[in-house]
């Protein structure tokens, strides 16, 4: 133990660990250091301008020494860790942007979600970090981590500095694999509409007519179901066709619980999640086309609707189903409304260059953006007569 005395004259005592620390007396709360050398006065001086001199010697006297006290040891300042954890994250996120979103369909989610797991995190960062150091500075005492926050200004300033080649290099990067996607999306596009068509020849196989539009009707006569759900057999999809009410509305209660269970074959490529339930595929509805509403009705469950002889201007040349602009729910018996002299309606404009299209053969065909509407008008009908191209 180290013995020395406090101005006011009380004998204090510290451990040897304690040397060179400020020790506080617990009489008169006087600061002073821990000497090294135990300090004893020989004799207290009456003459109080001498009050504060000592003399030195190798023994204490027999007074009662007090245990000095300490302060609390600098603690490491909360806003220098948290200036370093945000200038670490506007360094890591951007990365893990990359790789979680590479694969998003929307451009502007992915560049926003960059910009913002970038630009935020670095510029909390500075901030924390620069109050840190003034903050420090006002209490050097008790608060230390001035290299803590220095880490954080800086990985936030490189965070900066780096987004704009980030940014210049994912563009490059995304402009070279853009083409890739493309064709990659337009494939599995093509896949899926084979295999739609094929559902519905082998439909028309089994009950010598294509299913109508509305193929399932509630008992007051009004549409019920889609025709794709009446496909789902074709698609080896029994356990989840035998769960639908076929006589009940496509948003019944019960219907409206499986429009999550849709079938990845009616989920365009890339289609966001947050259009679960939602189709593109769909036919078109209207006089002269593959679905045309028969006159009466058809009978039977699912109902039926026209043979494909009915195609007279050519199953190669006559449209099935294609990809629609705006998508609908996969059960609501809702498709492409055709009129002979009305606008058409507005086809996929995912593909820069044109859509998928799936005729009554059963191929498909890549239809440029730039088809003449009159080309178009003359596959959508089956009976025209037109002179059209081969697809």
């Amino acid at each position: 133990m180290i013995r020395f005395y406090c101005e006011c004259g009380k004998l204090l005592q510290a451990r040897e660990g304690d040397i060179g620390r400020k020790a506080k007396c617990p009489a008169c709360a006087r600061l002073m250091i821990v000497p090294a050398e135990p300090r004893v006065p020989r004799e207290r001086r009456r003459n109080r301008s001498e009050e504060d001199e000592y003399e030195y010697d190798d023994e204490f006297d027999d007074r009662e020494s007090l245990e000095a006290t300490f302060d609390a040891p600098p603690r490491r300042s909360p806003l220098a860790t948290a200036a370093m954890i945000f200038g670490l994250l506007a360094l890591l996120l951007p990365l893990f942007i990359v790789v979680l979103l590479d694969r998003e369909n929307s451009p502007l989610t992915f560049w926003i979600s960059l910009v913002t797991a970038a630009v935020l995190p670095a510029l909390i960062g500075l901030a924390l970090g620069v109050i840190a150091f003034w903050h420090i500075g006002q209490y050097p005492d008790e608060l230390h981590g001035r290299g803590t926050a220095l880490t954080g200004i800086l990985a936030g300033c490189l965070s900066l500095l780096l987004l704009g080649p980030l940014a210049l290099v994912l563009t490059q990067w995304h402009s070279a694999q853009t083409p890739t996607r493309l064709e990659q999306a337009k494939s599995a596009d093509q896949a899926n509409l084979k295999k739609i068509a094929l559902a519905l020849l082998d439909f028309s196989d089994r009950h010598g007519r294509l299913p109508q539009a509305a193929a399932f009707r509630t008992p007051d006569g009004e549409p019920g179901l889609s025709w794709r759900v009446a496909i789902l057999p074709y698609l080896r999809l029994d356990d989840l066709y035998k769960q639908f009410r076929l006589d009940e509305p496509w948003n019944s209660p019960h219907n409206r619980k499986l429009l999550t269970a849709i079938p990845d074959v009616y989920r365009m490529p890339n289609q966001p999640i947050d259009e679960r339930g939602t189709t593109y595929y769909q036919v078109f509805v209207g006089k002269n086309t593959m679905f045309e509403p028969p006159d009466p009705p058809g009978d039977g469950s699912p109902r039926l609707g026209l043979r494909l002889v009915d195609a007279t201007d050519g199953s190669s040349n006559t449209l099935l189903v294609t990809t629609a602009r705006m998508g609908v729910p996969w059960t609501q018996p809702v498709d492409l409304e055709f009129h002979p002299i009305r606008p058409l309606p507005p086809l996929s404009d995912r593909h820069p260059d044109g859509f998928n299209a799936c005729f009554a053969d059963g191929n498909v065909h890549w239809l440029p953006r730039d088809i003449m509407e009159q080309t178009l008008r003359g596959y959508i009908t089956r009976n025209g007569n037109e002179p059209v191209p081969p697809p």
